[in-house]
């Protein structure tokens, strides 16, 4: 059946390749009717670059997300189904549609829009900001745990290793996880000037993008992120996700980073606000007397009292 689906590019076929993959419970290593399954994506992803075919270009990437989102999920678990906001934005990097913000609650799942993007572009590396080391080793260790992935976390500890910096230009790197002073560096931007490696950059993506403002004033190297708009090609893309984004922070955020001109226009930027809602959070006023928790018992999480 796959050979008929990688020699043919109607819309009929493109769903059976599609319906394939979402067949296949191990995407990354697994196989199509002896067709490797990334190698599918690779050419699934060249057959629906026409704009016209915008509702097999959603299908596709709601079908690996899914995949992605019950990667190594223990059996027994819950189904898990990807977010609209989270299929908008990986569409809109995956075809190189133009920049876009994502402003979600915590616990959406913002992080797996850079693992998708990974596993989906083989051969491209994804450029992401991190606010602390810490969180870069936690995300370095998650990327890390998908099949064909190579992430990379740059830290002050290397940033004078010349061995280090030639390895980057490598194939074979997926990920290139950085703060906002190492992103700074002059050994870094030299990176992304260089045709041989920008060639390959699939976004450049900004974790806790509030940061940029709420941290501006000790960590200003943030103020210059705008920097590597201007040393990587125009086609390019840059995505920023975060829980809150003021009017006031975004002004600053979208004139810090180099963001785009909201618009529709290809290119341009794109807000997606979601709601911020918590459900697993509730606000109860009661008036309690002293050492009486009577209607609050039984209730499941952590249970604060002012």
């Amino acid at each position: 059946m796959m050979s008929s689906v990688m020699s043919r590019t109607n819309s009929e076929t493109i769903e059976d390749g599609i319906a394939a993959i979402k067949m296949c419970s191990d995407m990354v290593k697994g196989d199509i009717n002896g067709i490797p399954a990334t190698e599918v994506i690779a050419q699934l992803l060249q057959e629906t670059r026409n704009p016209d075919k915008k509702d097999m270009q959603l299908l596709l990437i709601r079908t690996i997300t899914d995949l992605l989102l019950n990667f190594n999920v223990p059996e027994g678990e819950p189904v898990r189904c990807a977010e609209d906001g989270q299929i908008e934005a990986i569409h809109r990097l995956v075809y190189t549609l133009g920049d876009i913000i994502l402003i979600a609650r915590t616990g959406y799942g913002k992080s797996i829009i850079f693992q998708a993007l990974t596993l989906i572009l083989t051969g491209k590396v994804v450029i992401q900001i991190i606010p602390l080391s810490k969180l870069g080793e936690e995300q370095r260790d998650i990327i890390a745990s998908f099949p064909s992935t190579n992430p990379v976390l740059i830290t002050d500890s290397v940033v004078k290793d010349k061995q280090f910096w030639a390895g980057l230009e490598q194939p074979g790197i997926t990920n290139i996880l950085v703060g906002p002073e190492q992103a700074s560096h002059y050994r870094f931007l030299a990176l992304m000037r260089k045709a041989s490696f920008n060639q390959r950059i699939a976004f450049i993506g900004i974790d806790e993008l509030h940061m940029v403002h709420q941290w501006r004033d000790f960590r200003t190297d943030y103020a210059r992120l705008r920097d590597l708009r201007l040393v990587v090609p125009s086609s390019v893309p840059i995505f920023g996700c975060t829980a809150t984004l003021t009017a006031k922070a975004q002004d600053f955020v979208l004139r810090s980073v180099g963001f785009r001109s909201e618009g529709t226009a290809l290119g341009q930027l794109r807000i997606i606000r979601t709601s911020v809602d918590s459900k697993n959070i509730q606000m109860i006023i009661q008036c309690l007397r002293r050492g009486e928790m009577r209607g609050l018992e039984g209730r499941d999480g952590n249970l604060r009292c002012l």
